[in-house]
């Protein structure tokens, strides 16, 4: 990448590149007047790839030298002194830093230096935008109000997909690591682990988009001014929603510009962008936004999300849905129903840890999407297989989800899943339905093996979905028979039974009603087949015919021979 031709001379100031690779105050060489006034710039760049300095300096060098003029309208006329002043934090992709720990440490940095300027301008390119809005919820009010506008060029606040060679290179390799290390409690020594929070769906960013929320609610943030390239591959024109959510906010499209360009480096030699874009940027720090009202909503919305499993499209979402809606409309709701799609789903991903959290990601992004869309509305949740682990996790890891109802059927979650603790956060306001299958040979057969697998399957793959969910001696344990958890035992069929399109007018009545109206309706019981003993039968037929094979053959043959046989008697039963 190169400097454009027009801010060559930029690159080469030695002070500039110390404040940037320091974090050190950019001042101007002028001395201020004692009528100026001071105003503070705080630049926050985006993650640096495998470099550990970004190339920002021609644009804090353009910022300084020309954002005095632009700001003198907004201070009588007479224009201020600038200082800028860029926030350092190491932003590889493979830091293993906390997301957190960076936003706490901006927040403190703007404690520090704003009580000494008249006002403050917020900067941020990329993942430093989601850096400033964390650093913003801290603020005290007093700092907050100093914060004369906020900046973001072509910030990833929904998140971002790796597109990449390398950033996809450094997420499956954050991916693998992430997968061997959470099972024995070492998250925060994964590599990446700041550049995975910036991922789409993960846990931090879906946490601190629905915190905006109602925050925005209470208090109004700071003015926002938001640009994004229309050549943008990380970010489009809808990632801004829960920014613009707080009204006096505004999203401005910069023709022919990509989400580098911001940085003001040139790829293909074609500067034809480089003019307008600095015009856009300049015009962004005193551009007015006229606050915009809020879209009209319905007063009774009921948001119900489908959560599909494994080898399965979703076949069951159309006739699902419309009993959904028919009982909805009944009850004087206005019905939305949101399908929660993740792609195909063979058994071999459902094995991967990874793969089984990329499905958390898309539930936890398309249910943020609805909150700031209706933050009002009721959420309600019907899920199956893995679509039901999906669903939990997200709970368990994001505390500020919630929802009003949940329905489970063939469920892969451990019997001894933590209910309790989700009520008493108030995560779920009214209950739980659980419908067992009994003769549902993925849950009832495979969850129960990998469940005697430590490390990468104990506590968190199970039988809940054959066995029931039950309480164990936790403080935040649900009491035993507690109403607002329903295990229906059993329904006569495999894995799909409780999905059959008999039952779904019972199972819309559950997500619209309640657990209390909706209590008869239960579904009618039939005798489970899954007897531990043949449960016990299976295992030993493995792991016999395992020893066999290594006590006869070579250790090597016997280990591939029955590893095969395994793999193979798994995938018999899907």
């Amino acid at each position: 990448m190169a400097i454009p031709r027009s801010l060559a001379g930029y690159e080469h100031e030695q002070q500039i590149r110390e404040a940037m690779e320091q974090g050190t105050l950019l001042s101007p060489s002028v001395v201020a007047e004692a009528e100026q006034a001071r105003v503070l710039v705080v630049f926050v760049h985006g993650l640096t790839g495998f470099s550990t300095i970004g190339s920002h300096y021609p644009l804090l060098a353009f910022l300084q030298r020309e954002l005095p003029a632009v700001l003198a309208a907004e201070h009588g006329g007479q224009a201020p002194v600038v200082e800028i002043l860029p926030f350092r934090y190491l932003a590889t992709f493979w830091a293993v830093s906390d997301p957190d720990v960076h936003s706490e440490a901006l927040a403190a940095f703007l404690e520090h230096h704003a009580p000494r300027y008249d006002s403050v301008y917020l900067v941020g390119h990329s993942f430093g935008c989601l850096l400033i809005r964390a650093a913003v919820l801290r603020l005290s009010p007093a700092t907050r109000a100093r914060v004369r506008r906020m900046v973001f060029l072509a910030g990833t606040n929904r998140g971002f997909f790796p597109i990449t060679a390398a950033q996809k290179a450094a997420a499956f390799g954050g991916r693998i690591l992430q997968a061997a290390l959470q099972p024995l409690k070492l998250d925060r020594l994964i590599p990446g682990r700041l550049a995975m929070s910036g991922l789409r769906g993960s846990n931090w960013l879906a946490s601190l988009r629905l915190r905006w929320i109602h925050a925005c609610r209470r208090h109004p943030p700071p003015p926002t001014v938001m640009l994004h390239g229309d050549r943008d591959r990380l970010v489009g024109p809808d990632d801004s929603s829960d920014v613009a959510f707080q009204g006096n906010s505004l999203v401005v499209r910069c023709l022919g510009v990509g989400h580098g360009h911001f940085t003001l480096s040139v790829e293909d030699g074609d500067e034809s962008w480089v003019a307008p874009l600095l015009r856009q940027i300049l015009h962004a720090f005193v551009q007015k936004i006229v606050p915009a009202p809020p879209p009209p909503l319905p007063p009774r919305e009921l948001v119900a999300f489908l959560v599909h499993g494994i080898r399965d499209f979703g076949e069951w979402y159309e006739t699902l849905g419309s009993a959904i809606e028919r009982v909805a409309a009944s009850c004087g709701f206005v019905p939305r129903i949101v399908p929660v799609t993740y792609g195909y789903f063979n058994t071999f991903q459902f094995l991967l840890s990874a793969q089984r959290r990329r499905s958390l990601r898309t539930f936890v992004d398309r249910y943020t999407q609805e909150v700031i869309r209706n933050p009002q509305a009721t959420f309600v949740v019907a899920a199956h297989s893995n679509g039901t682990y999906a669903v939990a996790r997200a709970l368990e890891e994001v505390s500020s989800i919630q929802v009003d109802r949940i329905y489970f059927a063939g469920s892969v979650l451990p019997r001894s899943f933590r209910w309790g603790r989700l009520f008493q956060r108030g995560q779920i306001r009214d209950g739980v339905r659980n419908d067992c299958a009994n003769a549902d040979v993925p849950v009832g057969a495979m969850c129960y093996l990998l469940s005697w697998i430590p490390f990468f399957y104990g506590g968190d793959i199970g039988t809940g979905g054959v066995d029931g969910f039950v309480s164990r001696a936790h403080a935040d344990d649900l009491p035993a028979g507690d109403p607002r958890l329903q295990n229906n035992q059993y329904l006569k069929g495999g894995h799909s039974a409780a999905l059959e399109p008999r039952w779904h007018d019972q199972i819309a009545w559950f997500l619209v009603v309640g657990r209390t109206l909706a209590r008869g309706l239960q579904l009618t019981g039939a005798r489970r087949v899954f007897l531990y003993g043949w449960r016990v039968g299976l295992l030993a037929a493995v792991l016999g015919s395992f020893a066999a094979l290594c006590v006869f053959g070579t250790p090597l043959v016997g280990w591939t021979i029955a590893a095969t046989l395994a793999v193979v008697w798994l995938l018999s039963f899907v």
